[in-house]
């Protein structure tokens, strides 16, 4: 069935393809059927695994956002507390996530602005998943 899938262009221009279709066009449809079914799978698969992909991102980013504003990192921490002089292990996203943070915190057109509005979201969603009392939680905006 793959490789019929693979190469049914090829397949529809056999005379044995021909020959299917003029004798049996159930074994036709059933055929066709089966290769829509594998075509929508497949799709759903990528579908599935594109949204998987944005949750461990977004799982990737309230840590990093978590890490930052507790513990600091090299360019941003929290408040009254110098940043590290050494970069953490995650530290490529890590750093993408403080240029986010140095933008937003000095941007003058915020509520225009698509990397203050992705800020904005990141922020809104870990004030939705903070487990941590209020007043307690370093992360700016949280209550």
């Amino acid at each position: 069935m793959r490789l019929l899938a693979k190469e049914f262009r090829a397949v529809e221009r056999t005379e044995a393809w021909r020959f299917l279709r003029d004798n049996d066009p159930w074994q036709e449809l059933d055929v066709l059927r089966r290769l829509h079914d594998a075509d929508m799978r497949r799709r759903k698969w990528r579908r599935k695994r594109a949204e998987q992909k944005v949750y461990v991102e977004l799982s990737d980013a309230m840590d990093i956002l978590r890490h930052i504003c507790t513990e600091g990192c090299t360019e941003v921490g929290p408040v009254g507390q110098a940043p590290a002089k050494s970069p953490c292990p995650a530290y490529a996203t890590c750093r993408g996530l403080q240029l986010l943070i140095r933008h937003f915190s000095r941007c003058k057109s915020r509520a225009t602005c698509p990397r203050c509005q992705r800020m904005w979201q990141l922020l809104r969603l870990h004030a939705a998943l903070c487990r941590v009392p209020d007043g307690h939680c370093n992360t700016p905006l949280c209550t």
